[in-house]
């Protein structure tokens, strides 16, 4: 997965590719894919701090450079797509989980 964030360069997630907007969309609803690392604008995302500790699990929203909107997971749990940003939104707040390989995973947020 290809991030940006506050102006830091992008970290990429070799292991795993790179999360992207399918065709470039813009429009809500573009399908997100795995693909390739390019480096496109459509593989970029901006983390954006929702909320965190010290009463909680630190939440971000996913902002794609190229469209500025918000990953958004489908209700089933088998979809990944963007929407306008809403952070009151739970289906487009992920929690920050990290790995071993220092390879960086999110999951959805639940509202808990």
């Amino acid at each position: 997965m290809a991030l940006v964030s506050d102006g830091e360069p992008p970290v990429v997630c070799r292991a795993c590719g790179a999360l992207e907007i399918a065709a470039w969309s813009t429009a809500d609803g573009g399908d997100a894919d795995q693909s390739s690392c390019t480096g496109g604008a459509n593989q970029l995302w901006d983390v954006q701090y929702v909320s965190g500790p010290p009463t909680g699990p630190t939440n971000y929203l996913f902002v794609n450079i190229n469209s500025r909107k918000c990953l958004h997971g489908a209700p089933s749990g088998s979809a990944l797509y963007q929407v306008s940003c809403n952070s009151g939104d739970a289906a487009q707040v992920w929690k920050q989980h990290f790995k071993e390989t220092s390879c960086t995973t999110c999951k959805q947020a639940k509202n808990d």
